[in-house]
């Protein structure tokens, strides 16, 4: 479960596990701060959910975000473990697409790959939060702009209308689909590469560098 910062995952969580598992933000600051397993029931079935810190948080270092992820990963891989889906939340309720959300986005797609897409939920949520006519608009825009690249790669979209019902029917979904191994998981356990040079590795250094251009231009 991955996505910006104060994008619903945590909410998200407690509401398809019907408890309290995951601290939700309600301020300005991240909530959740490391890589969080949730194991439940589902439909008769052990499932376990994975909630992570978005590469925006406020608290630490986004190569500290993506090194914990990556190794949380890396181990699960070389337990057996494999991802059923990757689910990626969005908020519909940002009224623009900001370059945070797609740097965390572009992030996102180097460490699932493009093969892993075809498991890949993006999730629109805080659908009763817009009007509907607004919602899908943005819905289409990033469908056919923004996140384009992955749905040309086999990922799906869905509506989260902040529901535990809606929550379970998305989740019930992803639970049809083969397990699926994630790029960076290649990477760092079949290649032997360390954080830093994996895709997503390099991409987050474009990213900072990007960035440190952008501050000097403002200087």
């Amino acid at each position: 479960l991955m996505g910006p910062t104060g994008s619903g995952k945590s909410t998200f969580t407690n509401a398809v596990c019907d408890q309290q598992f995951a601290e939700v933000g309600h301020g300005l600051g991240s909530c959740t701060t490391a890589v969080q397993p949730i194991p439940f029931k589902f439909a008769g079935e052990q499932v376990t959910l994975v909630d992570t810190p978005g590469f925006d948080d406020t608290v630490r270092p986004q190569a500290d975000v993506l090194k914990e992820i990556a190794t949380f990963l890396e181990k699960t891989y070389e337990r057996g473990k494999r991802f059923t889906a990757v689910i990626y939340m969005h908020r519909i309720t940002d009224r623009r697409m900001t370059g945070i959300s797609m740097e965390t986005f572009r992030l996102f797609r180097k460490i699932c790959g493009d093969d892993a897409m075809k498991n890949v939920t993006i999730v629109t949520n805080m659908w009763e939060e817009v009007d509907e006519k607004v919602g899908q608009k943005r819905e289409e825009e990033i469908k056919s702009n923004f996140f384009k690249d992955a749905f040309d790669h086999g990922a799906k979209m869905c509506r989260h209308y902040g529901t535990p019902d809606s929550a379970k029917d998305i989740v019930r979904q992803t639970l049809q689909l083969d397990p699926r191994v994630l790029r960076v998981q290649d990477e760092m356990v079949k290649e032997k590469k360390s954080v830093p040079d994996t895709d997503a590795g390099i991409q987050l250094l474009k990213e900072l560098d990007a960035e440190t251009e952008r501050r000097q231009k403002e200087i």
